[in-house]
């Protein structure tokens, strides 16, 4: 489907254009390149909304896209520049609620997965399984999600500072940054994947508005469970990395092999090979759900 090819190629897009935009922030500072990145991210937009066939949509959605790429990883580093240590958790929270509100998502790629298995297709989800056939409704069926990354983000940046702040007293003033990474447990192992499975089953085998109305507070739980962990890798990202952790935002991610025994050992911080691999995964989620149905589809994700 086609709406599965755009977001793919702005996925494309943004790590593209966040490798590019953050490694000049390094050197000539983080504001030229907004002054540059927002001219185009506003061009690609007015191309998209006058775009008159399907080839015109992509190009000025490619443009959008890389326009708007570098706002995640350089807002990232400004918030280190700004805020103390035992501060960082919480702005850092602060920032990507806000953004993630909009569904402007820069998460790991089993999360993006995970997300994407619910938001991508929720035209062909809950829109076809619970009757929804107003655009505005299936549109207002995005909220419980970005409520739910908003609320996340609060909360997952609030608690990695009490982290930092609880061990770094224990161990008299020593502080590691892997503290952070405690609060994602909570979202990686419980509320994002269990999420996206209780969505699936619902939707398959739960009608009416009760079906609905779980389908949705599935929606919101998963956007909690998300922020939950990206809030706490971004700070943790921008401690390690100091003055250059604009690139390192840019770089963050992990390539996720099929060879289950060496996954561990295989995971690679690259934000632009991340992203490749999402792009042709993001647009095989429709037809999946064709073949194999909502249920198999978010169990296997």
């Amino acid at each position: 489907p086609l709406s599965s090819l755009a977001v793919s190629l702005s996925v494309f897009a943004s790590a593209f254009g966040g490798l590019v935009w953050s490694s000049y922030a390094t050197f000539y500072g983080r504001r030229p390149m907004y002054l540059w990145g927002m001219p185009l991210m506003t061009l690609g937009s007015f191309g998209t909304a006058y775009s008159a066939g399907l080839p015109d949509l992509l190009f000025w959605r490619f443009v959008q896209a890389f326009g708007c790429s570098g706002g995640m990883s350089i807002g990232a580093a400004v918030i280190g520049d700004i805020y103390a240590l035992e501060e960082r958790g919480t702005a850092m929270g602060s920032f990507f609620g806000v953004r993630n509100y909009a569904l402007e998502l820069h998460l790991s790629p089993a999360f993006i997965i995970f997300h994407y298995a619910l938001l991508v297709p929720l035209a062909y989800t809950i829109g076809v399984r619970y009757n929804i056939t107003s655009e505005a409704l299936i549109g207002a069926c995005f909220l419980p999600s970005g409520v739910g990354n908003f609320l996340g983000a609060h909360i997952a940046g609030r608690l990695s500072d009490v982290i930092v702040k609880k061990y770094r007293g224990e161990r008299r003033g020593t502080w590691y940054p892997e503290d952070r990474l405690r609060v994602t447990s909570i979202g990686a192992l419980y509320l994002t994947p269990l999420s996206v499975s209780v969505a699936g089953l619902t939707m398959t085998y739960i009608g009416g508005p009760l079906g609905l109305s779980i389908s949705l507070f599935c929606l919101f739980t998963n956007g909690i469970g998300v922020d939950m962990v990206l809030t706490p890798l971004g700070s943790y990202i921008v401690d390690l990395m100091g003055a250059r952790s604009a690139e390192a935002m840019a770089a963050v991610g992990y390539v996720i092999l099929l060879i289950p025994g060496v996954i561990e050992h295989m995971l690679l911080s690259n934000r632009a090979l991340r992203s490749l691999l999402l792009a042709p995964l993001s647009a095989l989620i429709i037809p999946s759900i064709n073949l194999t149905g909502v249920a198999v589809t978010n169990g296997i994700t």
